[in-house]
């Protein structure tokens, strides 16, 4: 059930910011530009409660969502992704495993929670957007990107498989699985431009601000619509795909609830703060 809630109680969070840039319009930016806006665990908890309760704002036609500076999002914090991997003393492989299991399950709720907003969600990506900024965008309704612009599903070179609605999403969105499976398979780097011609990214402008005036039109035009229209198209859509949608994110956390505990991920995940290449045994 939505609570209703009021703009201030949306304005008081560690890891985002909110501004109301126009009538029925909220501009939220991921706020940690001091880390690149890397993906904290305290993000995704801001994340998944901003989303849930920014439906309860009656008047809400349409959220912008960019990041504060240079960058989108450099993706998940690694500090705090060698801690969500550590093997508690104590417990057994079972039972780090379960507790494994629920740390995805909160971060896939975190996410999907954007895809779930009542509202569409356009995103605008700018400088780094990579690995779990990579999920996030594909949770949201439209995309645009800014000249510059540096993508990557980059969680194989950390050793770990993309789990929290990459892999689900973009082939949905993307209209070559070939091309999804590339950029997947080797990490490698792709601009807004190459995003834009497999269906990920919708349009590219030439810098921040253009780019920020293209995705307040396009909130715009949207506010001016029935919201009645607009809530039933966006339910319409996500409903064809939702089934398709939870049954991978389920499979994915099955699937990495053991996996995520191989050496090889605190291997690359010391070889990326040291800025080294990691090496590692037969499988």
């Amino acid at each position: 059930m939505e609570v209703r809630v009021d703009l201030e109680d949306l304005q008081k969070y560690e890891t985002i910011s909110v501004e109301k840039v126009a009538e029925g319009i909220l501009h939220v930016r991921i706020n940690r530009p001091k880390r690149l806006n890397a993906m904290s665990m305290k993000f995704f908890a801001d994340l998944l409660d901003f989303f849930t309760r920014v439906n309860g704002l009656d008047d809400l036609r349409a959220i912008i969502l960019t990041g504060t500076g240079t960058h989108f999002s450099s993706g998940l914090d690694l500090t705090d992704a060698l801690s969500l991997i550590s093997f508690e003393e104590g417990k057994d492989g079972a039972r780090n495993s379960i507790d494994m299991s629920k740390k995805i399950r909160f971060l896939q709720e975190s996410i999907s929670s954007v895809e779930r907003c009542r509202v569409p969600v356009i995103a605008g990506v700018h400088g780094f957007c990579l690995g779990g900024a990579i999920d996030l965008i594909m949770a949201c309704d439209i995309v645009y990107g800014s000249k510059g612009t540096r993508m990557s599903i980059k969680e194989v070179d950390v050793a770990m498989v993309a789990d929290l609605g990459t892999l689900q999403r973009i082939v949905l969105k993307a209209g070559s699985d070939s091309k999804v499976r590339e950029l997947a398979l080797t990490g490698r780097e792709f601009s807004a431009e190459e995003a834009q011609t497999i269906g990920i990214v919708n349009q590219v402008f030439n810098d921040k601000t253009e780019l920020e005036a293209a995705l307040l039109r396009t909130a715009q035009t949207i506010a001016e619509k029935t919201p009645i229209a607009i809530w039933g198209i966006k339910k319409v859509l996500n409903f064809q795909n939702q089934t398709r949608i939870r049954e991978g994110l389920d499979y994915v956390q099955a699937l990495n609830m053991s996996l995520l505990f191989t050496d090889d991920v605190k291997k690359a995940g010391l070889a990326a703060l040291q800025k080294s290449k990691a090496l590692y045994p037969k499988l």
